[in-house]
C-alpha cells in the first residue's frame, strides 16, 4: 500500500492511498490542477474521494472532482454545509454516506465513523483493501477517538499539537486560555495520539503517518521520535504545502 501526502495542514489537505491498481483520495482541500501536479498527472486509477468535513482545507476541490467524473463520498451534514453543493439540484457522483455503514467498491471497503470537531457531521474512515490485504485508519480534525481497532497496518492520524507546548505558551502569555481551549476541543494532541496507540493492538502495524501538525504548536522531530519509539515502526510526518 502506497501512501502519498499531497498537502497537510490549514492550507489544504489531500492524501492518496494506492494499492498498485486503484487508488483513493482522502480529502480534496486542493484545486484540481494542484492535485494533478501532486500526482504527476497520474490520476486515471482514482476510484473516488472521501471528504471528512466541510472546512475549506478539506473540501476546496470538491466541484472540480465532480465535474471531472470522480465519485465523492461525504456525510449529509458535511454536504449541507458546503455552499458550492447548494448550487447542485442533484449529482449522481455525489454519494451520501452514514457512519458505521460500510460501503464496498472494487477492492476497497470503507467504514465511516464519527469524530469530534466543530463541523456539521465530521467523519473518520476505517479502510480495508482486499487486493493488498491492508487495514488503514484515517482520522483528522478530532480531539479524541472513541474506538479501538485490531489488525491495523497503516495509521493516518492528526497530531496537531503538544499539550506541553500550548501549556507553556499560555503560561508565557503567547496564547490565551480561550485559544488553548479551542485547540484542545477540535484537534488531536501528541499525548492523545500516544494514548490512542497504546490502547490498540499494533501487532500488524507497518507505518504511521502524523497529519495536520500545527505550524506553531508542534515539534516534528520530537513527535516522530516519540511515536516511533512507541510503535517500533516507521513514522512519517506530513507537512504544509
Amino acid at each position: 500500500m502506497k501512501v502519498k501526502s499531497l498537502a497537510s495542514g490549514s492550507g489544504g489537505n489531500c492524501y492518496l492511498l494506492d494499492d498498485g491498481e486503484t487508488s483513493l483520495l482522502l480529502e480534496c482541500g486542493l484545486r484540481w490542477p494542484e492535485i494533478q501536479r501532486g500526482l504527476n498527472f497520474e490520476t486515471s486509477a482514482i476510484k473516488g474521494c472521501f471528504v471528512s468535513h466541510e472546512h475549506k482545507d478539506h473540501c476546496k476541490g470538491i466541484l472540480d472532482l465532480l465535474k471531472r467524473g470522480y465519485q465523492v463520498f461525504l456525510s449529509q451534514g458535511t454536504a449541507d454545509n458546503i455552499p458550492e453543493l447548494k448550487q447542485l439540484t442533484s449529482h449522481h457522483r455525489l454519494t451520501i454516506i452514514q457512519r458505521i455503514e460500510p460501503l464496498t467498491f472494487d477492492k476497497w471497503r470503507v467504514m465511516p465513523f464519527e469524530v469530534q470537531h466543530d463541523a456539521g457531521e465530521p467523519l473518520g474512515f476505517l479502510i480495508f483493501n482486499q487486493r493488498a490485504h491492508k487495514k488503514i485508519l484515517y482520522a483528522t480534525d478530532t480531539h479524541y477517538l472513541r474506538y479501538t481497532y485490531s489488525g491495523l497496518t497503516h495509521i493516518l492520524v492528526e497530531t496537531n499539537y503538544s499539550e506541553e507546548i500550548i501549556m507553556e505558551k499560555v503560561k508565557d502569555g503567547q496564547m490565551s486560555a480561550e485559544q488553548a481551549k479551542r485547540v484542545r476541543s477540535n484537534h488531536f494532541s501528541l499525548e492523545g495520539v500516544m494514548d490512542f496507540l497504546k490502547a490498540n493492538d499494533l501487532s500488524d502495524l507497518e507505518e504511521t503517518w502524523l497529519l495536520h501538525l500545527s505550524a506553531i504548536n508542534s515539534d516534528e522531530k520530537m513527535f516522530k521520535e516519540e511515536v516511533q519509539k512507541l510503535t517500533g515502526k516507521p513514522v512519517y510526518i506530513t507537512t504544509e504545502r
